[in-house]
This record gives C-alpha cells, sequence and structure tokens, in this order.
C-alpha cells in the first residue's frame, strides 16, 4: 500500500443518512480502504445539545478527541456492498428523535494507499440529518 496524505485523493463524505432508529447509512466519493471505513475510531456523531444523547459521542461545542470517538461497545461499521464507497454504522442504542446529528469521519484512506490523518467531510457534505 502507499502513503497517502494528499488532499485531492481523500475519500470525502458525500452523505450520511438514517435508515433506522440505530442505523446510519454512509456514502463517499470514492473507494475506501475498508480497514479504515471500518474502524469505529475514526468516526465522531456530534450533536446540537450541550451534552451528548443517544448515539452521539460529542456536544455541539466539543472538539474530536480520541476519547469521544465511536467505539466498539456502542456501535459497529459494515461495508454495504462491493463499491467501498457505502458504509453502515449500526448502533446500540437509538438516535434521540428531533435531535440535529453530524456524522463526523476522519482518518478514512483511499482504496489502497494509508496513512491520511484530516478530516473526511468538506462543506458540501451532506452530513447532518434530524433524528427520527
Amino acid at each position: 500500500m502507499e502513503d497517502l496524505n494528499i488532499v485531492s485523493a481523500v475519500p470525502k463524505l458525500l452523505e450520511a443518512k438514517q435508515t433506522a432508529a440505530n442505523q446510519i447509512e454512509m456514502v463517499f466519493d470514492r473507494p475506501c480502504e475498508p480497514a479504515s471505513a471500518v474502524k469505529m475510531t475514526n468516526y465522531w456523531i456530534r450533536v446540537s445539545q450541550p451534552r451528548p444523547l443517544g448515539i452521539g459521542t460529542m456536544a455541539m461545542n466539543d472538539r474530536l478527541l480520541p476519547s469521544n470517538s465511536l467505539t466498539p461497545h456502542n456501535s459497529v461499521i459494515a461495508q454495504t456492498d462491493a463499491t467501498k464507497m457505502r458504509f453502515t454504522i449500526l448502533f446500540t442504542q437509538n438516535a434521540v428523535s428531533g435531535i440535529v446529528h453530524e456524522v463526523l469521519p476522519c482518518f478514512i484512506n483511499e482504496e489502497g494507499h494509508t496513512g491520511y490523518r484530516g478530516e473526511n467531510w468538506d462543506h458540501d457534505s451532506r452530513n447532518q440529518f434530524t433524528a427520527r
């Protein structure tokens, strides 16, 4: 595998949408390296509240830290299809209805590469949803 830290070749989250009370489907703009894309600690869920609720790992004013990422205790991530662009997060609890959630992936590498250490979303990402 080739090391990569070139932003133009980094997968960006196109969309994150709630597909069940405890499930989110994510779509990236290019194939991802599965090992980095299914690693729970590469994801954070920000909620529009002063403290984390439900599937949220961080409140609206929190910073992304290793201590507030998803963990194997609260979620599992699986590749949804053969494109390596679709992934599903299944949570052990439900999202809190009516609360805005924002999916924040980091460190997701393009297929065949390693070493990216930044964010995988930008201003064009549709990474927010109001839980139902």
